[in-house]
């Protein structure tokens, strides 16, 4: 089954068989498009706006509780994600929390999903791009990608749910403060040095051919075991992302920058 809408292609069918099991997986991949919205951003840095969010929303809900044995998320062009749309929350500062609340609620059903979740990152990483892909098992780059989180330069601060979910996925204190409070930038390879990046790839082709083995791999996984553990895991982030009170992001310092 392929879905295409404006801003995410959504393909989910059997990949291998493996005796009398069909293994099967989704992929949601954030299309190109060289066009701007109208507040400014372009369409190819994959930013979190309302309309992006919707469309993500739409395609989660099919993932979840689908029998899925693993979820791909991956774009086109060069850019995985760049973050929140800070030309979006400019434009429209009314909707900056609501905006932050859904982007944290799909981080929080990320990290629960029943099922392998793999970020195929593409290119560019950066901000709550790069929180949002930390929410998946595992993730694969592009030899050309790169990886930062530039809250603390832009005078904006991350949630704590988003804090939560690095400290999950990041232990070793000096990697986390760079992180999290110097902005500083990684290359793909550094990141497969760190752990952070579990293969370099040469292209997101050769990079979904990997995905599909780690998925293959873990197909005895019991769907219910595995997001129950998941959910204990990652609990504390889990419990920040989601919930209903709002960790302040500093949203009003967007109309200095």
């Amino acid at each position: 089954m392929k879905l295409q809408s404006e801003l995410i292609d959504f393909t989910e069918g059997v990949f291998r068989e493996n005796g009398s099991q069909k293994l099967r997986y989704a992929v949601m991949r954030f299309r190109y498009n060289a066009e701007t919205f109208p507040w400014g951003t372009r369409v190819s840095e994959h930013r979190f706006n309302m309309r992006f969010v919707q469309e993500f929303e739409h395609h989660l809900d099919k993932i979840e509780n689908s029998g899925l044995h693993g979820v791909i998320f991956t774009a086109e062009g060069k850019y995985f994600s760049n973050g929140m749309d800070t030309d979006f929350i400019r434009a429209n500062q009314a909707e900056a929390d609501r905006l932050q609340k859904r982007v944290e609620i799909i981080m929080s059903r990320i990290l629960k999903l029943p099922m392998v979740t793999i970020a195929m990152i593409n290119g560019h990483c950066t901000a709550a791009g790069a929180i949002f892909s930390l929410c998946s098992d595992y993730r694969l780059m592009t030899s050309h990608g790169l990886f930062f989180t530039p809250a603390v330069d832009l005078g904006i601060v991350y949630s704590q749910g988003m804090i939560e979910v690095v400290k999950a996925k990041i232990s070793e204190p000096s990697l986390l403060r760079d992180v999290l409070l110097y902005s500083k930038r990684y290359s793909s390879k550094e990141l497969k040095d760190l752990g952070i990046v579990s293969s370099v790839v040469e292209s997101s082709e050769r990079g979904l051919q990997e995905c599909e083995d780690i998925i293959a791999s873990h197909s005895k996984a019991s769907p219910a075991s595995l997001g129950e553990v998941r959910s204990r895991m990652y609990s504390k982030a889990i419990k920040e992302l989601s919930s209903p009170n709002i960790s302040s992001m500093w949203w009003s310092n967007i109309s200095k920058l």
